[in-house]
């Protein structure tokens, strides 16, 4: 079982950043930023990264799946999720680890054209959305 701690929740929650008190150039004004909860998804293992694909208008999620806390050790346990724009787990390890490919607590990532981009602790690595190859 995992320790308490600031990533060892199982959830990852949706937030929708707002921008407030936004005047004209002549008036001096403060502006504000909060988030809102919008949507909360069980089922994940230390999610690390959120980012959102509009192409498929879905979310990946990186999962750094440790029971130690070792967010940057070589274990091969990460992976990667999928969810849909309302929050669902469409494929909980879209993208997993293998001997072969491992994945090491996945971080970082960004979709670019046909390609979900990541990083683990040593490598930038990519995975072909068309082709789920």
């Amino acid at each position: 079982m995992s320790k308490p701690g600031i990533f060892s929740g199982m959830a990852v929650t949706l937030c929708m950043i707002m921008i407030c008190g936004c005047g004209d150039d002549k008036q001096e004004s403060i502006k504000t930023w909060y988030a809102k909860e919008v949507q909360t998804t069980e089922g994940f293992k230390i999610p690390e990264c959120v980012v959102y694909d509009p192409q498929r208008d879905c979310l990946y999620v990186s999962n750094v799946d440790t029971d130690t806390e070792g967010y940057w050790e070589d274990d091969g346990k990460g992976f990667i999720s999928q969810i849909d724009s309302q929050g669902t787990i469409q494929k909980l390890r879209l993208l997993d680890s293998t001997a072969q490919n491992p994945i090491n607590a996945p971080k970082g990532m960004a979709v670019l054209g046909d390609f979900l981009y990541f990083n683990d602790n040593k490598r930038l690595m990519r995975f072909n959305l068309a082709t789920s190859a």
